[in-house]
């Protein structure tokens, strides 16, 4: 594979106020739309911190999609990269970051795209 095929790598920023103390329901969240869209979980782990904000890693076959919340400055951080091994995973990928978007609601968004 040439450079730039292996995978996407999407980076994104959320300003927002919603889901950032709530693991659980970002897990379950992610956990359902991962299977709904053929995507291979390896395995998660996941860190709440005293201020509520929690990290959140789910391995991939495929990759992985990390998340970092801070509830004191109304940010969640997203780091969610698909390999390109078996299929082209490019659109699937951009798919699931406007997803995971819709379900924090962000008042500011910026979003980063590499082609790896």
């Amino acid at each position: 594979m040439k450079l730039g095929q292996v995978g996407t790598h999407i980076l994104a920023e959320f300003k927002t106020t919603k889901h950032l103390t709530d693991c659980s329901a970002y897990n379950s969240f992610i956990r359902n739309l991962l299977i709904k869209s053929n995507i291979n979980i390896v395995g998660n782990l996941e860190h709440i911190f005293d201020t509520g904000g929690y990290t959140s890693s789910f391995l991939l076959a495929e990759s992985h999609v990390n998340i970092h919340t801070w509830p004191e400055f109304e940010l969640a951080n997203i780091d969610l990269f698909l390999c390109n091994y078996t299929e082209d995973n490019s659109e699937k990928a951009k798919m699931l970051m406007e997803e995971i978007e819709k379900f924090f609601d962000p008042y500011d968004t910026e979003v980063r795209i590499i082609k790896r």
